[in-house]
């Protein structure tokens, strides 16, 4: 016999892929998520939240999502406060570009966003789930293991730069 779920989550970055179908698992499992989004209302937010779960087939899910305006790169996310206590801050959102116009862009979301829920998770005494990416290797050759992720590698933009020290943020 499996215990009920009563976990509340926090995700942020649920519209990107990797999070869209967490989202969809999770929700599918009964946890209560609640989606951090940058939009400029809810119903904006509630538009891009469901054509993310159009593209896998699961429109209906998107009234079982409380829908939270906010930012990573604020303070506390920009909550005032959260409706009901959360067991758990999955952090999935980043800035996915590689251009060298958006440097800027990358660090203040990648790096200080992931500040952002370090600090919120400690606050709030709940675990925090980190989503990280392979891109955090640089441009190192041949096999490398999870646990080496500074070994003086170069990397080839600044994405891959900023997610490394994202990771780094998140081991110490």
């Amino acid at each position: 016999m499996n215990p009920p779920l009563s976990r509340s989550i926090l995700l942020t970055g649920i519209t990107g892929t990797a999070c869209g179908r967490l989202a969809v698992e999770m929700l599918c499992s009964g946890v209560r998520l609640h989606a951090l989004m940058r939009a400029r209302d809810l119903a904006a937010a509630g538009r891009r939240l469901e054509a993310v779960f159009c593209t896998y087939s699961v429109p209906s899910l998107l009234d079982k999502v409380n829908l939270l305006l906010g930012d990573v790169t604020s303070s506390g996310f920009g909550l005032a406060d959260l409706p009901e206590p959360i067991s758990m801050i999955v952090h999935g959102a980043a800035c996915v570009a590689f251009s060298a116009a958006r440097d800027q862009e990358l660090f203040r979301v990648n790096v200080l966003g992931t500040r952002h829920a370090l600090d919120l998770a400690t606050r709030l005494q709940v675990p925090l789930v980190f989503i990280s990416t392979a891109y955090v290797a640089g441009n190192r050759q041949g096999v490398v293991h999870e646990h080496e992720l500074d070994q003086g590698q170069g990397f080839n933009n600044a994405y891959e730069q900023s997610k490394a020290e994202a990771e780094g943020l998140v081991r110490r």
